[in-house]
């Protein structure tokens, strides 16, 4: 495992845990209300999924979130999100799939001659 990708909020105790047991250099911030970073991480996804160069195993929670997903226009760009905030159909799956998968491409692209593990996805 190279690192985890995490988005803070709502998380401070637990990621101090892994802080602890992982070192603080294995644990990257996500700040996925950065409406810039997240539009731009949707695009690569969208992009990634449309040209067939990402898939998934079939897991149906992760379908789930992903058809869940509404797309909202802003000034930074497009982003995904619930129908509305009271809406009980999740799209956290989807939204840790989008952050894994832009950091994955980053790292693709620090080193193109290494290729680096695909994103894989833990349940805390």
């Amino acid at each position: 495992m190279i690192e985890f990708v995490v988005d803070p909020m709502g998380w401070h105790n637990e990621l101090s845990e892994l802080e602890e047991i992982y070192g603080s250099e294995m644990i990257l911030y996500y700040e996925g209300n950065y409406r810039k970073k997240m539009a731009e991480a949707c695009s690569r996804f969208y992009t990634a999924v449309m040209e067939q160069d990402l898939s998934h195993d079939g897991d149906f929670n992760l379908f789930q979130h992903l058809i869940n997903c509404v797309p909202k226009e802003t000034p930074q760009g497009t982003l995904v999100t619930k129908l509305n905030k009271s809406s009980a159909r999740k799209i956290d799956l989807a939204i840790a799939s989008i952050m894994a998968y832009d950091r994955w491409s980053d790292l693709r692209n620090e080193d193109p001659q290494k290729e680096p593990e695909a994103p894989q996805f833990i349940n805390l």
